[in-house]
């Protein structure tokens, strides 16, 4: 029986609603802390705060990693402290807000992805539901710190949990034409629900406006209990009925014998990946009953090259997107547009760069299709490239008295506003389909933990030592070192990074295992 493309397409969207929704209530956490600092930084806060404590929940929020906040938090934390501490201990108290406290993303994306490759992703995106849930309620009967702080620390260890999972879930599910569509859609999920309680934050209550975002999370459970789980994860667990009916109802709610041929594939894919982790001889079988041997069978698939390449590759796309200027670009505006004497008033530039960042994100629902991630990722990086490379000469000519007239104080400005949307509208979003797409079916969840971890960390680092850079380096330096990455960037992937639009799970992975065959045929004719 044929069914029609819009059923088809339909069955898949309810499956990235409920990851959407779950995203939704990502951004809403993040955009709550946003105007909460403000509650707390009032001169007669409804819950009493000290310095200490704020500077705490400023550090526990930063692992949580919204840019629309973090620098505001540094500046509040700041003025509170003129009052206690002198003029010359201000810049090293800005240093330690970014100095520790980085360990419950980078933790919680590593737990998730062990966590969901074996307890499954729908499981773990009902118990992520159910902490935000928890951290919800917390904040609406905060009384006093602690609790605001149990709250931080319960969303920012789910957030974590959700970071691989998410769109590794959606990659799964969705048809190979599909499959850029519906993880861009994540990602705008999220911008939305940062922008949500902000907006709300104008006619509304803090109090009220926590009960209004406790719906989001609760839809989300409940959506949970209607979907099947993936079936690529369902097949790595040898419950093949399970994810022949999982892909059929992900396929029109139709019937095993309506996708026999897609069903084949689904098995071969499960079967290369089952060689792949189990690649062990009957002698080792023998001998895997001690726990020694078992780990070293464990250790094997990890050092195998279609896993370790593609954690390699992911691994360089995030570090290129970290170092690549964008994010330090947005955690840390409102002192870059400040130093670089920008036009723009430093209360406007967040909101111009989420307003930037959100038109990137929705550009690439009607480019990817065209261009496919590959290219899209080249003009990404091009362009903060250049971005960056202009923003750091005009800087130069500026700061040296070479160019005096105002009118040359908005090309910086508008380069750095240029970079982030370039970077919005590419590289920012495509880290995330590559880490999600290119590992084996054995280990891809734990491989998208990984690449998220990595990303994490580096992110963590740069924060901790950039306002140390920017003294060493100057910003120009800074602007420069932005633009060699990115141009480094570009000629890695030139080489290094496969096109994964338009091709389904089972190809990309093919791709990386026809690596593996071509060094071993290379061997073998080395021998002769």
């Amino acid at each position: 029986m044929k069914f029609s493309n819009f059923r088809i397409a339909a069955s898949q969207l309810v499956g990235t609603l409920t990851v959407n929704v779950i995203k939704f209530t990502t951004g809403n956490l993040q955009g709550f802390t946003t105007i909460f600092i403000g509650e707390l930084s009032k001169d007669s806060p409804e819950i009493s705060v000290s310095t200490d404590e704020l500077t705490w929940y400023a550090q526990t929020a930063k692992i949580r990693k919204s840019r629309l906040f973090e620098t505001k938090v540094v500046l509040i934390c700041t003025v509170r402290l003129a009052h206690e501490r002198s003029e010359c201990d201000k810049q090293g108290a800005i240093k330690d807000y970014f100095s520790s406290y980085f360990f419950m993303l980078p933790v919680g994306s590593l737990l998730g992805g062990f966590l969901a490759q074996r307890i499954g992703s729908r499981i773990m995106f009902m118990f992520s539901s159910i902490t935000f849930i928890l951290a919800w309620l917390l904040y609406y009967w905060a009384k006093h710190s602690d609790m605001i702080l149990v709250a931080q620390a319960l969303s920012g260890l789910a957030i974590g949990l959700l970071k691989g999972p998410g769109l590794t879930f959606v990659a799964e599910i969705s048809q190979t034409n599909l499959r850029s569509i519906f993880m861009t859609s994540c990602a705008v999920s999220y911008f939305f629900g940062q922008f949500f309680p902000i907006l709300l934050k104008q006619f509304l209550y803090w109090r009220t406006i926590v009960l209004i975002n406790l719906v989001f999370p609760v839809i989300g459970l409940l959506m949970c209990f209607f979907i099947p789980n993936s079936p690529y994860w369902l097949a790595s667990k040898n419950r093949f009925d399970d994810a022949r009916n999982s892909l059929a109802w992900y396929r029109g709610w139709a019937t095993p014998n309506d996708i026999k041929s897609e069903l084949q594939i689904l098995e071969s894919s499960w079967n290369v990946s089952f060689d792949f982790s189990t690649n062990t001889s009957d002698a080792e079988n023998v001998e895997n009953s001690k726990m020694t041997n078992r780990l070293k069978n464990v250790l094997k698939s990890y050092l195998n090259r279609r896993f370790y390449i593609p954690l390699a590759t992911s691994c360089f796309v995030f570090f290129v997107s970290a170092l690549g200027g964008t994010y330090s670009v947005q955690v840390f505006s409102e002192l870059l547009f400040k130093k670089i004497k920008s036009p723009i008033s430093s209360s406007t530039t967040t909101v111009i760069l989420y307003a930037i960042r959100l038109v990137g994100s929705l550009s690439v629902f009607c480019t990817i299709r065209f261009t496919g991630k590959r290219k899209l990722l080249f003009a990404s990086v091009i362009g903060c490239g250049i971005s960056f490379a202009t923003a750091a000469i005009f800087n130069y000519l500026i700061d040296s008295n070479h160019l005096v007239s105002r009118e040359y104080f908005w090309i910086p400005t508008i380069s750095i506003v240029l970079a982030v949307f370039m970077s919005a509208a590419g590289i920012e979003k495509i880290m995330y389909f590559i880490n999600s797409e290119i590992f084996p079916l054995s280990h891809r969840l734990i491989g998208a933990g990984f690449g998220e971890t990595f990303y994490n960390l580096i992110t963590s680092v740069l924060n901790k030592i950039f306002l140390y850079l920017i003294d060493y380096l100057t910003v120009s330096g800074i602007f420069t070192l932005f633009a060699a990455t990115n141009i480094i960037g570009f000629i890695t992937f030139y080489f290094v990074l496969p096109e994964t639009e338009g091709k389904s799970l089972n190809e990309i992975e093919e791709h990386y295992d026809a690596g593996k065959r071509n060094i071993e045929n290379k061997q073998k004719m080395s021998k002769i």
